[in-house]
């Protein structure tokens, strides 16, 4: 999972596969029968652990509108300085929209995220914090899906973090108005 996020599927080859786990080529083809299948099975782990988890982790024990921005500033400060990016905003960078070996992972993961987000802008508005109430649910979650993509790009890229952190703030409060937002 962690060499495919570092350097993509085609960046990967069946040599690094075998450095990364310690495993022999036989043992990953016994296993899984072929690089394709490595790395479904990775972006399917990053999907159900490490996407699931920083979701628990900010959307459910925090004021719904604080843990949103709180998971959106995440990623301006990776607990070991790497910008390796999100598997699943490189994997789509990666491949586009052609069909492709990562087609399923995405749907799966972009499906969870917009999930998490339209269950927090309902929780939100059933609050009264939506600053403009007019917009629909799954408008705003589509919305927060598009925003949150745009900064893991920028922010594998190297954008200035302090910006991106300006950004982030200006809109919460133009989605949420001056709440106590994080």
């Amino acid at each position: 999972m962690h060499a495919f996020r570092r350097f993509g599927y085609h960046g990967v080859s069946i040599k690094d596969l075998e450095q990364e786990t310690g495993l022999s080529s036989g043992s990953l083809y016994n296993s899984f029968g072929n690089k394709d299948a490595i790395f479904r099975s990775a972006l399917s782990h990053y999907n159900n652990t490490v996407l699931q988890s920083r979701l628990d982790t900010f959307l459910n024990d925090r004021d719904s509108s604080a843990g949103l921005k709180v998971l959106f500033t995440s990623p301006l400060n990776e607990p070991d300085g790497c910008n390796f990016g999100c598997l699943l905003t490189n994997t789509a960078i990666e491949f586009g929209s052609m069909e492709s070996v990562a087609r399923e992972g995405l749907t799966e993961g972009f499906s969870k995220l917009l999930q998490a987000f339209h269950g927090q802008v309902i929780s939100i508005s059933n609050r009264h914090e939506l600053k403009n109430p007019s917009l629909g649910s799954k408008e705003v979650a589509l919305k927060l899906l598009t925003f949150y993509q745009g900064l893991l790009v920028l922010v594998r890229s190297g954008y200035k973090k302090k910006t991106l952190q300006s950004i982030i703030d200006t809109e919460f409060t133009h989605l949420f108005g001056d709440n106590d937002n994080g």
